[in-house]
Order: C-alpha cells, then sequence, then structure tokens
C-alpha cells in the first residue's frame, strides 16, 4: 500500500531554493521541518536512486554530495574530545585533543562549556590542515550517562548525574552551533 518512489525527473529545484531567501537575524537551530513544505516531494522526485542508496550506505563520517540538486559534500567527524576519524586516518589533520567530557562537567560551569564549544566550533571552521575543507559537523558532545564505573566510554560522557549532563551539553551545543558547525 506504498507508493513506489519517483527518481530522475528533471531539476527544477534545488536544495538552496528550500533554504531561507536571507540569512535571518538570529540563528535558530530549531529542525527545519521539508516535509510540510510542498516543493520538498518535487525535490525528493528529482534525486537519483544510485546516489541515495549511496547517501545512505556510504556516508560514515561525511555525506556525499548531490550535485543535480545542489548538495554539497559535507564533513563530520567523531567525538567529543575533538575531531577524530578512526576510520579513515588520511581525514584528520592537525587537530586539537581537548580535554574529556567528565573534566567539563566537573567544572560545573555552563558558561566555561558553551566556551568550550566555542572553540570547538571555530576549529571545525579552520577544518583540516591538509585539504582545507571545514568539518561541517561533529558526533560530539557525548550525552550518554555514567551507567557503571567501570563503563569503558564514561571518558566520553559527562556525568551520572542526568542533569548535569544535560546543562553541560546543552551549553557545548550552543557554543560549538554559534560557530554554524552542527552538532
Amino acid at each position: 500500500s506504498v507508493e513506489a518512489p519517483v527518481f530522475g525527473k528533471e531539476v527544477t529545484i534545488t536544495f538552496r531554493d528550500l533554504l531561507p531567501v536571507e540569512a535571518p537575524e538570529h540563528v535558530d537551530y530549531t529542525p527545519v521541518v521539508c516535509y510540510d513544505d510542498p516543493r520538498w516531494e518535487a525535490f525528493l522526485d528529482q534525486l537519483d536512486p544510485v546516489k541515495v542508496r549511496d547517501l545512505l550506505d556510504k556516508c560514515a563520517y561525511q555525506t556525499l554530495p548531490l550535485e543535480n540538486v545542489g548538495v554539497p559534500l559535507s564533513y563530520e567527524y567523531d567525538g567529543p574530545t575533538g575531531y577524530v576519524n578512526f576510520v579513515n586516518k588520511e581525514a584528520v589533520y592537525d587537530v586539537a585533543y581537548y580535554c574529556s567530557e567528565p573534566v567539563v562537567a566537573s567544572t560545573r560551569n555552563a558558561e566555561l562549556a558553551e566556551l568550550f564549544g566555542q572553540t570547538i566550533g571555530e576549529e571545525g571552521i579552520w577544518g583540516d590542515a591538509k585539504s582545507g575543507m571545514p568539518y561541517t559537523g561533529i558526533y560530539a558532545p557525548g550525552v550518554n550517562i555514567h551507567r557503571s564505573p567501570f563503563g569503558g566510554r564514561n571518558g566520553e560522557y559527562f556525568s551520572e548525574d542526568p542533569l548535569l549532563t544535560g546543562k553541560m551539553g546543552a551549553a557545548e551545543v550552543r557554543g560549538i552551533q554559534s560557530k554554524g558547525v552542527f552538532c
């Protein structure tokens, strides 16, 4: 009972057409709900099925470009301690390695966490020292909670306290996003 998707229609709408005409005075990171826009279906109908498959299958730490509709290549990397990539060691050069999230949380200072996020966001703008490509996004901060002192990934998460984790995580996200890098 589900309609089959349509592919390969002539390009009449680009990705840019779905974005605001002018940059807003204040950046609001509320998610854009494209599927309520009647142009969304027409946009999707223009896609190539092989490119859509590749977009789903080959996009760890990046988003492949969809040139025909104007979707650019993007780079997103791990992590809670800075830009790292264990899958492709050739992809990240000359980046800082930041303190772990439990250290940030131990300050209990959300303003400091936001400044910390701004620093990570600024480094995202600088991007990769070898290719010159900016880092569009970062898979951070880690906002899971510590469930056990023996948890192997506790260094990636702020605390066992969900309130502290939420406050510090939100502050860091605000800082990173203030530089145009997504989390």
